[in-house]
């Protein structure tokens, strides 16, 4: 038999920011041009924002094409965007800077391609000149220097490209 109780004084801190299934896997600290802070976090694909300050609530979310594994916060010029490692969807790009009205700019898959390959086969043959490629790699994590992003692919390895490529 399972009985379910709730205290009459549970309130979650977070208030809507809380959902059943999904996981939060990142959060940024973000202060806009008024110098007010904002968390961005996200809770399985929904990119949210909410104030830093105490008994904050979500003040928006953006609901994203992939589950999101990381979030990498960059300036460029007056704006500030959330780059956002989204799983099989690929690098997706949220402008916040006004952060309680995010808008999703663009999701950009990732593809890879390497050849050249040798290898051996499972009758100990040896195969050259293979190669591998892919249109819908998993992004798992992102990092920008302020010039390069990297990107983390699960299927392949790190990506290097321009910052104003991703933007």
């Amino acid at each position: 038999v399972t009985v379910y109780a709730k205290a009459l004084d549970m309130e979650s801190p977070l208030g809507i920011a809380m959902q059943i299934g999904g996981a939060s896997t990142d959060a940024a600290l973000v202060v806009d041009g008024n110098s007010a802070e904002w968390v961005v976090f996200n809770v399985a694909n929904r990119l949210r924002v909410m104030s830093a300050g105490s008994g904050a609530t979500v003040a928006a979310e953006v609901v994203l094409p992939g589950i999101i594994r990381d979030i990498e916060i960059v300036s460029s010029g007056a704006s500030i965007y959330a780059l956002v490692a989204a799983d099989d969807a690929g690098v997706a790009v949220v402008d916040i800077t006004t952060p309680d009205a995010p808008v999703l700019l663009h999701t950009t898959p990732v593809d890879y391609f390497q050849d050249g390959l040798t290898w051996t086969e499972g009758g100990g043959e040896i195969l050259t000149d293979n190669e591998i490629a892919g249109t819908k790699a998993t992004i798992t994590a992102i990092e920008t220097d302020g010039t390069d992003v990297w990107i983390a692919n699960l299927n392949y390895g790190i990506h290097r490209t321009s910052l104003a490529n991703v933007l």
